[in-house]
């Protein structure tokens, strides 16, 4: 399937072309992702909970807003009838239990001792959903395999390795669905 063109029929769940700030929100997720991963190699070593320096907390609010605007994004492909409902709740679940730790370890400027109870399901469970995810638009939506790759892949290390950098993957992948999901704004835009 070639980048320009539509997707094939999107599932059941449609309910209808997703919106310009979704799809917005969708390129703020990759773009999010691709500074987290720069952000990550320019700065190498295991990051820490110290919020000493403007660093510190530049690298929390990026995570955070990687986190959030991937919950976004995939209520967005949900809507669209792209992500299927298992995935939807595994990634919004998960990377949801993550941002709550990411938040209360900002209030409390130190990582909060329950966060593992948290952070570990939460990251296994968004994992699991991204691979779902790269599977329904490999098998059902018909999404080229190397976009579903960067989905799966993505998905998987984003951030269970990010400090090599890897959410790079899930970021390209993110902008990848805005293009093609601002093609299906397009088609459904009675203005064209």
């Amino acid at each position: 399937v070639a980048m320009t063109q539509p997707l094939t029929t999107p599932s059941p769940v449609n309910a209808g072309a997703p919106s310009r700030s979704g799809v917005l929100v969708t390129v703020g997720a990759g773009i999010t992702a691709i500074a987290m991963a720069v952000y990550q190699v320019a700065t190498p070593g295991a990051p820490s909970a110290d919020f000493d320096s403007v660093l510190d907390w530049a690298r929390e609010a990026l995570f955070l807003t990687y986190l959030v605007t991937s919950m976004a994004a995939i209520t967005v492909a949900r809507r669209a009838g792209l992500a299927p409902r298992a995935a939807y709740l595994l990634i919004t679940v998960g990377y949801g239990a993550i941002a709550a730790g990411v938040i209360a370890g900002m209030i409390a400027r130190d990582d909060p001792a329950w966060f593992f109870v948290v952070g570990g399901p939460g990251n296994l469970a968004a994992a699991i959903g991204f691979v779902i995810f790269a599977v329904h638009l490999r098998r059902r939506v018909g999404f080229p395999l190397w976009g579903a790759v960067l989905c799966g892949v993505g998905g998987l290390l984003a951030v269970l390795m990010s400090e090599l950098g890897t959410s790079v993957l899930i970021g390209a992948f993110w902008l990848f669905l805005a293009g093609r999901l601002g093609n299906l704004a397009g088609e459904s835009d009675p203005t064209r």
